[in-house]
């Protein structure tokens, strides 16, 4: 297994509270807030970490080699005191599951160049995904045999056997962190600093009750467009328009957010000028 280095820093920049930069006021963004933490992991290594998962919690992520089926899990329980850590060998490309078996069959996932700069961050899941997230963190599904019910991402006992079961993940990189919504419907992530690196949450559902046995679903990845490292303007993907955008920031001519700011120093020395559009321009080009 390579190691991984965590280095704890104080925070310079949060991008969930306002700064102020030249005396101008940099306004928070309402979903992402950045934390001053970075964990730096090798390539061919897969983090594996939790955010307030309940000790009796049962699931975790797993991915299977398409040549092997060689199959690389962890139960998030496990992570629940400290982040563990999984070598992927480079020889493979993975499918990407739930531990309890649902997921995406098809081996697209690689790890060879997953290593990096990684930060922690706390998103606001209606706000960063609204269109599938509700207010409080939970998730609505609807199955004929029992309607609507909202899915609040752990086990939910209804006694005599009944029960509601759902698991959340998110996957940015070579980070994986399973997740349970806190009160405010929150959750805190590793996120990648690599420009464009995609961020996916992934979801599953079961229930018994007593009109059905069994069943569910949910969601193999879904991408969250603003949490790319570098999209400052948190549309869609990493293109020449965040380019435009950084450079019309730096003439004073358009204004960022907490969260662009922190994408905008793509080059992490803590300035945002021609030297990080240079460096946004050159990732673009070798997409």
């Amino acid at each position: 297994m390579k190691k991984f280095v965590c280095l704890a820093l104080c925070a310079v920049l949060t991008a969930g509270a306002a700064v102020t930069v030249n005396a101008k006021t940099v306004k928070p963004h309402k979903g992402v807030e950045i934390y001053g933490s970075i964990k730096n992991i090798a390539d061919n290594t897969l983090l594996v970490s939790a955010y307030n998962i309940p000790s009796d919690y049962t699931n975790g992520v797993l991915f299977k080699g398409g040549d092997t089926q060689k199959s690389y899990s962890m139960k998030f329980v496990d992570c629940k005191d400290g982040d563990k850590t999984l070598f992927m060998p480079p020889t493979e490309k993975y499918s990407r599951y739930f531990k309890s078996g649902s997921g995406n069959i098809y081996a697209t996932f690689t790890f060879d160049d997953k290593g990096g700069r990684y930060v922690k961050a706390k998103i606001n899941l209606h706000e960063v995904a609204p269109d599938y997230f509700n207010e409080d963190g939970s998730h609505t599904e609807n199955f004929s045999s029992v309607g609507n019910h909202d899915y609040k991402f752990k086990y939910e006992d209804l006694k005599e056997g009944r029960y509601f079961n759902s698991a959340l993940y998110f996957q940015s990189g070579g980070a994986v962190t399973g997740v349970v919504p806190d009160k405010d419907g929150c959750v805190e992530i590793y996120l990648s600093t690599k420009i464009n690196e995609r961020t996916d949450y992934c979801t599953t559902y079961s229930y018994r009750t007593k009109n059905a046995v069994g069943g569910g679903g949910g969601t193999t990845g879904s991408g969250v467009s603003i949490l790319r490292f570098g999209n400052i303007d948190l549309y869609s993907t990493v293109d020449v328009n965040d380019v435009t955008l950084l450079q019309q920031y730096i003439s004073g001519d358009a204004e960022l957010d907490s969260l662009q700011y922190y994408y905008a120093d793509t080059n992490f020395d803590g300035k945002r000028d021609v030297r990080d559009v240079t460096t946004l321009q050159q990732a673009i080009a070798g997409q």
